[in-house]
């Protein structure tokens, strides 16, 4: 799904684009939006809210900033979020800013989207209900 704008991922090195996609499998859909740097009004103009996305694959950086995160997730219109590309616990204080560690990182994603899935260990499991 590229953007209008042809800028897919912004200041990445192509040939990366950082397109997204939306994956139907039965009666529930899911959409990972890869490393995008895309606002919400570039989503928006996408309708992927018209999608019926059940589950979303969000990276955390858009849900940082309470209104940019609202305008974020109502573009997508999503009924469950995960947040994705969390740094490491052991990540340089550039990864983890605006935050100066991992857990305060997690906290403030958490404060910010309430509801929102924060995976933290290697190959850890969450059920959620999706779809029909």
């Amino acid at each position: 799904m590229p953007f209008p704008n042809k800028q897919y991922g912004r200041d990445r090195s192509l040939p990366v684009e950082n397109i997204g996609f939306v994956v139907e499998m039965n009666d529930a859909s899911f959409l990972h939006i890869g490393d995008t740097m895309a606002t919400a009004d570039e989503l928006a103009a996408l309708d992927i809210a018209q999608k019926r996305v059940d589950l979303a694959f969000v990276s955390y950086w858009h849900l940082l900033d309470v209104e940019n995160a609202r305008s974020f997730l109502e573009a997508i219109g999503a009924t469950t979020v995960v947040a994705m590309h969390l740094p490491a616990a052991d990540a340089p204080p550039s990864y983890l800013d605006p935050e100066s560690n991992l857990e305060d990182l997690i906290l403030l994603v958490e404060e910010t989207v309430p509801g929102v899935l924060v995976l933290t260990g290697v190959m850890e499991i969450r059920q959620t209900r999706t779809g029909g």
